[in-house]
C-alpha cells in the first residue's frame, strides 16, 4: 500500500521544500490501538519527509511521537559531529563535517530535546 501512494507523498514533500513551507503533516493510520504500526507509519513518513502525522485518536499519539523523535544511533552521530572543531570542513569519525552537517545535526539533537533551537 506505501509504494502505490508514494509518488504523491513524495511530490507534496518536494512542493512543500521548493516552495518554503513547513514540512507536509502525513494523513492518518486507521488502526488504532495498534502503536508497532502507527510508530512505524510515523517512521516511513518521517524518512520521506513529513513533519507530523495526524491522528484520529488520543491512543495515537504517543506511538506517533516515537516514530518521529530521532533514533539513538541519530543522536549519537549528532553529538559526534557537533563535538568536532568548528574550523571549516574537518574530518571526524571517518565523515567529512562542515556546516550544512552540523545544521543536521543540531536539527537532530533539536528533535530530541538535546540542545535548544538558535536564538532561545
Amino acid at each position: 500500500m506505501r509504494e502505490a501512494l508514494l509518488g504523491a507523498r513524495s511530490e507534496i514533500v518536494l512542493a512543500s521544500r521548493l516552495a518554503g513551507l513547513p514540512r507536509p503533516i502525513d494523513g492518518v493510520t486507521t488502526a488504532i490501538a495498534d502503536e508497532t504500526l502507527i510508530e512505524d507509519d510515523a517512521r516511513y513518513a518521517h524518512a520521506l519527509g513529513f513533519g507530523g502525522k495526524l491522528c484520529i485518536h488520543p491512543k495515537q499519539i504517543a506511538a506517533a511521537r516515537r516514530g518521529f523523535a530521532p533514533a539513538a544511533n541519530e543522536i549519537a552521530w549528532a553529538k559526534t559531529v557537533l563535538a568536532a572543531p568548528e574550523a571549516g570542513a574537518v574530518s571526524t569519525g571517518g565523515i567529512m563535517v562542515d556546516a550544512p552537517v552540523r545544521s543536521r545535526a543540531r536539527q537532530i539533537l533539536r528533535a530530541a530535546g538535546d540542545i535548544s533551537p538558535p536564538g532561545s
